[in-house]
């Protein structure tokens, strides 16, 4: 005999795929255009993401949980997944680049070795603006330049995770 799960089970059950459909509403239009998601389902995300209305929202947010019921949940779950490690990884790059950055004003020649051994070539151009950050004659043309050598830092770190060497 066969039991069917209890109305406080379905309930938990529907809660969870309606969380899972406001996280829907969430995203960019690229990031949507990317999960496997019926008509329906993606017409009703759009609407909710225009509906301003408390009482609107809700009863919007209900029927993307109904909706959901008939979606493949575990494909979208892994495809938010997927996204979720990309900004993890994007935020890990750029927490990277700011550490590099601050090393090498603080540091100067020696971090720019150990900078250009971890990407496997040296930047001429992060090399000379490091060398000419302590003689920045004025606090504005200082951020200009550590804001540049982030710049910088960014394109070389970005470039080697391009390479695959992460």
């Amino acid at each position: 005999m066969q039991t069917k799960p209890s109305k406080s089970a379905r309930k938990r059950a529907h809660h969870a795929l309606q969380a899972l459909g406001e996280r829907l509403v969430s995203l960019t239009d690229e990031q949507l255009a990317a999960l496997p998601l019926d008509d329906a389902l993606r017409d009703a995300v759009l609407l909710a993401r225009r509906t301003r209305s408390h009482g609107a929202l809700r009863r919007q947010r209900q029927l993307i949980g109904k909706l959901m019921t008939r979606a493949d949940a575990d494909t979208i779950r892994e495809a938010l997944a997927a996204i979720d490690r990309g900004h993890r990884n994007e935020t890990r790059l750029l927490h990277d680049a700011e550490a590099w950055r601050e090393r090498l004003a603080r540091d100067g020649a020696a971090a720019v070795d150990e900078f250009a051994a971890l990407t496997g070539y040296r930047n001429s151009a992060l090399a000379g603006l490091v060398e000419a950050l302590p003689r920045s004659p004025t606090a504005a043309l200082l951020r200009r330049n550590r804001r540049q050598l982030f710049r910088l830092v960014l394109a070389d770190l970005e470039a080697k995770v391009q390479n695959g060497d992460r």
